[in-house]
């Protein structure tokens, strides 16, 4: 159900009564929770494991760019300049990761 009602909105119930008098509440509407629920002691690993999957995958680009910039200027070029350009690109990754602050 779309929430038509204001964000600061958690619930909407109804009470009917019933014809042998009895009182029966109906839920309508509940606004679902936007946190993510995980253990407060694994937060921080989890935070870690986020982070280095993102300066990973960054460095992976690097590097991908960096060897098709080799290959394009010089023959057998990507091979040549492979030490130099995973040296630059595992910079760039620790830089992102943030491990060691200088």
């Amino acid at each position: 159900m779309k929430n038509q009602f204001g964000s600061s909105v958690i619930a909407v119930s109804t009470v009917h009564k019933s014809a042998a008098g009895q009182l029966t509440s109906e839920t309508l509407f509940t606004k679902k929770s936007d946190r993510k629920k995980s253990r407060r002691h694994l937060r921080g690993a989890d935070k870690f494991v986020r982070r280095l999957v993102r300066a990973t995958a960054e460095g992976a680009v690097e590097l991908a760019n960096r060897h098709e910039n080799s290959s394009r200027k010089k023959r057998s070029g990507g091979l040549r300049d492979l030490g130099k350009n995973m040296m630059k690109a595992t910079r760039k990754t620790s830089k992102r990761l943030k491990l060691f602050e200088f």
